[in-house]
C-alpha cells in the first residue's frame, strides 16, 4: 500500500482542474493518464442531436414569422397578440415537458426520456406542418414544446453521466453546439424557403425539423447506450460495467481499469444514496440539496434575464427595426447562429480549466455590456437613416451572441446537470429546466407586444437585473470543475464515499482496488479492499 506522502502525489487534495487527479496505475506500475476515448465523442455527438431537436423547434418559428405565406394564414388579425401565443405556448409546453421527463427518466432510464421527446416533437412538428387554422397551430406548438424541453433536459444530464471528469465541461458543450446548430438549420431553412414563391412556402421547415425527430428516435433505439449511474441505481451491475468499458477502453488502458475504477466510485456512492429519500420536498428540506436548488434556480434565472430567448425568437423582426429587408433579416439571423456555434465550440474546450462560476460571471457580465450598447444604439438611431448608428445596433447584437454562447450558455448546463447527485438528479434538472421554462414565458409572451409600445426600454429590464445576477453569482456558486460526479457533494457539505484520486490498482491483481482514506485524528490511513466487477 502507498503510505500518504504518495497517495497526496498522486491525486492531490485540491479540487482544482489537474488531470493527474484522476490518474491511476496499472498492474505493472504504469500510469494510466486520464482519457476521452472517440467512442464516447461519438455517442456524445449522437447524442447532440436532442440539443439540435430542441434548437430546431425552438427557431423554425423565428422565420415563419418573417414569411410573407405564414403571416396572410395566422397574423393577418390582431398580430401581436397572436405572435405573443405562438412564443408562449411552446415555451408552456416547455414547462409541461420538463416536469414531466423526470418520472420518464428515473423511472425507464434516459434513454426512454429522450426517446419520448423525440415522439413529441415529431408529433407537435407534423401537426404544425399540416395546420389549416391558428388553435390547430397552438396544438401543434404545444406538443413540440413539450417534446423539445424533454430533449433539452435529458440531453446534457445524459452526457453529463457518460463523460469522464476531466473532459466533461467540455463534452457537455456539445450539446450546446447541438443547440446552436438546430438554431442555424431552422435559420437556414427559413432563408432558403422565403424563395419560395407557392403556398407551402411557410410549411417546409416544419417538414425538415420533424425529421430530426425520427433520425434521433431510431439512434436511440439503435445506437445509443443507457447511463450507466442510471444502471447501477437500478442494480444492473454488469450492464454498467459493459457500457464503461466500452466508454473508456483504449490503447493505452486496453484492460479497462479507469472503468472498474469509475464504477467502484459510482457503486459505493449509489449505496449510500439510495438509503436516501428523494422527491422535491426532501431535496427543499436538506440544506446541501436545498443550496443545489436556489444555484440551479439563479443559474437558470440569469440566463433568461440576459433576455436571451427574447432576442433569439425575435431575430428577425429586430434586425427588420435596423432598417434591413426581409432577406437580410433572415441573412443576419443565420449569421447570429453561426456565431454561436463557433463560440459555444470555443468555450467548450476552455471551460474544464476556466471553471463553471467563471464562465457564468464573464457571460453575464458580457451580455450585461451588450445589452446597454445595444439599448444606447436603438434609443439614438432606430427610425434614422445613420447608417453608422443602425450598423453598430448589428454589430452589439453578435457581440451579445459572443458572451452568451461562449461562456454562459456553455457554463450554465455543465454545471447544473453536474452539480445533483444521481437519486435526484432527475429532479434537479427538472427544477433547472422549469425555472429556464417559467422566465422565458415571463419575459417572452409580452415581448413582441413590448418592443411594439415601449421599445428599446423593454431591454432596460433584463439590463437592470443583470446587474444583479452577476453580483449574486459570483458570491454564491461553489465552483466544481476537477471534480467527478461523485465528489461535488463535497461542494455543497456532503462527504464523498470515495475521492478517484484515492483509488489505486493492486500491481500484482489488477481487478482489486484499494482506496486509501485519511482519517482525522486517528490512524494516518486505512485500507479498504473492494472488488472491481
Amino acid at each position: 500500500m502507498k503510505d500518504k506522502s504518495e497517495a497526496v502525489a498522486a491525486g492531490g487534495h485540491g479540487h482544482g482542474h489537474s488531470q493527474r487527479a484522476f490518474e491511476l496505475e496499472d498492474a505493472t506500475g504504469n500510469v494510466i493518464k486520464p482519457h476521452t476515448s472517440a467512442y464516447n465523442i461519438l455517442i456524445t455527438l449522437a447524442l447532440t442531436l436532442g440539443s439540435l431537436n430542441y434548437g430546431y423547434s425552438s427557431a423554425v418559428i423565428a422565420g415563419a414569422l418573417a414569411l410573407p405565406s405564414f403571416n396572410d394564414l395566422f397574423l393577418a388579425v390582431d398580430p401581436s397578440t397572436r405572435t405573443g401565443a405562438i412564443l408562449g405556448i411552446f415555451l408552456g409546453g416547455g414547462f409541461v415537458g420538463a416536469v414531466l421527463q423526470q418520472p420518464l427518466s428515473d423511472r425507464f432510464g434516459r434513454r426512454v426520456g429522450l426517446g419520448s421527446g423525440a415522439c413529441f416533437v415529431m408529433v407537435g412538428l407534423a401537426l404544425q406542418a399540416g395546420s389549416v387554422n391558428f388553435p390547430m397551430f397552438l396544438v401543434g406548438r404545444l406538443f413540440a414544446g413539450m417534446g423539445a424541453a424533454i430533449c433539452l433536459t435529458v440531453s446534457p444530464m445524459y452526457i453529463s453521466e457518460l463523460a469522464p471528469a476531466h473532459s466533461r465541461g467540455w463534452l457537455v458543450s456539445f450539446h450546446v453546439t447541438g443547440l446552436n446548430t438546430g438554431y442555424l438549420s431552422a435559420s437556414l431553412g427559413s432563408l432558403g424557403f422565403s424563395f419560395v414563391t407557392a403556398k407551402i412556402q411557410w410549411r417546409l421547415n416544419f417538414i425538415i425539423a420533424a425529421s430530426f425527430g425520427v433520425i434521433l428516435l431510431l439512434l436511440i433505439i439503435l445506437v445509443i447506450p443507457e447511463s450507466p449511474r442510471w444502471l447501477v441505481s437500478q442494480g444492473r451491475v454488469e450492464q454498467a460495467q459493459r457500457t464503461l468499458e466500452r466508454l473508456h477502453v483504449n490503447k493505452h488502458d486496453p484492460n479497462g481499469l479507469v472503468a472498474r475504477a469509475e464504477l467502484y466510485q459510482i457503486r459505493a456512492q449509489c449505496e449510500a444514496d439510495k438509503e436516501m429519500p428523494s422527491g422535491f420536498i426532501h431535496i427543499f428540506r436538506t440544506p446541501s440539496l436545498r443550496k443545489r436548488a436556489f444555484c440551479t434556480i439563479l443559474v437558470w434565472f440569469s440566463s433568461m434575464s440576459t433576455g436571451v430567448l427574447v432576442i433569439s425568437n425575435l431575430t428577425p423582426l429586430l434586425f427588420a427595426g435596423l432598417g434591413v429587408n426581409e432577406t437580410v433579416q433572415l441573412g443576419l439571423s443565420a449569421a447570429w447562429y453561426g456565431v454561436g456555434i463557433a463560440c459555444s465550440t470555443l468555450g467548450g474546450l476552455t471551460v474544464d480549466r476556466v471553471g463553471r462560476r467563471n464562465f457564468l460571471v464573464i457571460g453575464t457580465a458580457g451580455c450585461l455590456l451588450s445589452l446597454v450598447l445595444e439599448a444606447a444604439m436603438q434609443a439614438k438611431y432606430i427610425g434614422t437613416t445613420n447608417k453608422s448608428g443602425l450598423t453598430a445596433g448589428v454589430v452589439f447584437f453578435f457581440l451579445f451572441a459572443v458572451f452568451y454562447n461562449a461562456f454562459f450558455d456553455t457554463g450554465s448546463f455543465v454545471y447544473t446537470a453536474e452539480i445533483w447527485p444521481t437519486h435526484v438528479r432527475g429532479e434537479g434538472v427538472t427544477i433547472a429546466m422549469t425555472t429556464f421554462f417559467g422566465f422565458a414565458i415571463a419575459y417572452n409572451s409580452p415581448a413582441s407586444q413590448a418592443f411594439a409600445s415601449i421599445h428599446w426600454r423593454y431591454y432596460l429590464v433584463f439590463i437592470c437585473i443583470s446587474v444583479v445576477t452577476v453580483v449574486c453569482i459570483h458570491f454564491y456558486l461553489p465552483e466544481t470543475a476537477g471534480l467527478t460526479l461523485e465528489e461535488i457533494g463535497e461542494q455543497f457539505g456532503e462527504p464523498a464515499q470515495v475521492h478517484f484520486r484515492d483509488i489505486h490498482l493492486d500491481k500484482m491483481r489488477s481487478e482489486e482496488v484499494e482506496v486509501v482514506e485519511q482519517v482525522e485524528g486517528g490512524e494516518d490511513m486505512v485500507e479498504q479492499q473492494g472488488k472491481g466487477r
